[in-house]
């Protein structure tokens, strides 16, 4: 069985260009809506984003900065009645990990 190092590094595994742009722009979103709306509990935000690559390195990239994200996707209503609703992106929240409240709560005392 291949392991997973070596599946990511097969060249089906790798970002292109696009998607690595992608997902710099979601990290640039998220950062701005950290800073705006954090909360002790974290943040809810819906992004317009399907594709589960650039979603997996967004993921990876959140959690290596000390984010638990969780994903749940987004449909919208067809307009004709008793089509399949349409994916249209994700809701992310987004919550401190506990090593992070304990290190904040360390440099407030």
């Amino acid at each position: 069985m291949i392991t997973a190092i070596e599946a990511l590094r097969l060249p089906s595994a790798k970002l292109t260009d696009e998607q690595s742009e992608k997902a710099t722009d979601v990290i640039n979103k998220i950062d701005a809506q950290v800073r705006m709306k954090m909360t002790r509990g974290g943040l809810t935000m819906i992004l317009n984003v399907t594709d589960q690559s650039v979603l997996a390195h967004v993921a990876i990239l959140l959690k290596q900065a000390g984010w638990n994200p969780q994903w749940m996707p987004v449909h919208e209503q067809s307009s004709i009645r008793g089509a399949q609703p349409k994916h249209v992106g994700f809701q992310l929240t987004l919550a401190p990990q506990e090593s992070a409240y304990e290190a904040a709560e360390q440099l407030v005392h």
